[in-house]
């Protein structure tokens, strides 16, 4: 019995590694007209509606045809809010951040539709914390960040990091701040994290997980409170830090320099420890499939939901993306994917 159980097992594991296979094959285009026509077939199917929307959305937003796979995917997900009647929280948190008059007009939505989206999905806000850290400016350096840039910096300024990083000489005596994803805090490259921590000690780590190290300036720090991530769309490693740094300090000012949401030949600079080519194997397919997983737009409007919500002091290259029309947003990405 235990044999057979087993066996079972590795069928499941194996056949669904074969699924997903196929599902990537071609970038989705040969399971995108399958799943088509099971869907003409058997349309009726729960399961085989899902796997032809699932893979709707994966095959344009790889096309790229960005417009096709959002309409795709926001009428689903209002169709599906209708059902769960606002109850399925990965799906309602979704369309709140993506309820925006730009992104209706982006969508052109039919009648029914957009009537639903403006008046059903109200974003009620993010959750912030009372008690707050009292800090004078912090600043983000991010993977296109110049680093021989001149930033006038004062004695006092914080610089924030998304990654442990060895900085250059000059930023030795300012305070900094070092906000972890789980791969850098417990994952497979939390050996590197430690190494740092170890020389640095008098830097402040922000960690989501307890850490196997002992260090009095580490804020283990339980971002589900504060973020709401799904299978829709869930936060990128500028929004997370940006949401979690007002959550967590009072400050005079946040700027984020080196962030151009990947629309720019530029993306990362060679100081920057990137792993996306490690992990898929192509830095360009990376960057392609980062963005549909965390879901691009999700992050552009997230990013805009917390300056506007939070009211807070935030600005940084990324202002310039954030006032562009959605259209000439999904241009610039087309552009640099094709």
């Amino acid at each position: 019995m235990k044999l057979y159980t087993n066996i079972m097992i590795w069928l499941k594991i194996l056949l669904g590694k074969t699924i997903i296979a196929f599902e990537k094959l071609y970038k989705g285009k040969i399971a995108y007209h399958f799943y088509c026509l099971l869907n003409h077939l058997f349309g009726k199917s729960k399961r085989i509606s899902r796997k032809h929307i699932n893979q709707s959305i994966y095959y344009y937003f790889l096309l790229p045809d960005l417009h096709t796979a959002y309409k795709k995917k926001i009428v689903y997900l209002i169709e599906q809010d209708k059902i769960y009647n606002g109850s399925n929280r990965y799906c309602r948190n979704y369309l709140e951040i993506l309820n925006d008059s730009a992104m209706h007009e982006y969508l052109d939505l039919n009648i029914n539709h957009r009537s639903y989206f403006e008046s059903n999905i109200v974003f009620e806000g993010f959750q912030t914390i009372n008690k707050k850290k009292k800090i004078k400016n912090l600043l983000i350096f991010g993977p296109s960040h110049d680093l021989n840039s001149s930033l006038n910096l004062l004695s006092d300024d914080s610089i924030v990091l998304l990654k442990p990083v060895d900085l250059d000489e000059k930023y030795n005596h300012y305070n900094k701040i070092v906000i972890l994803n789980n791969a850098w805090s417990i994952g497979r490259y939390k050996t590197i994290t430690i190494d740092w921590i170890e020389k640095n000690s008098n830097a402040l780590i922000i960690s989501p997980h307890k850490m196997d190290i002992k260090s009095k300036n580490i804020i283990v720090f339980d971002e589900k409170k504060i973020l709401t991530a799904g299978t829709y769309g869930s936060p990128m490693g500028l929004q997370r830090a940006t949401l979690i740094l007002c959550t967590l300090f009072e400050f005079d000012s946040l700027k984020l320099l080196g962030f151009n949401f990947q629309l720019e030949e530029t993306t990362y600079l060679d100081w920057y420890p990137s792993k996306i080519k490690e992990v898929f194997g192509s830095f360009k397919e990376g960057l392609i499939i980062s963005n549909y997983k965390h879901d691009f737009l999700y992050n552009i409007m997230y990013l805009k939901k917390i300056k506007n919500d939070l009211n807070m002091n935030i600005s940084g290259g990324i202002d310039y993306y954030l006032d562009l029309p959605i259209n000439d947003l999904v241009s610039l990405y087309e552009k640099n994917r094709n």
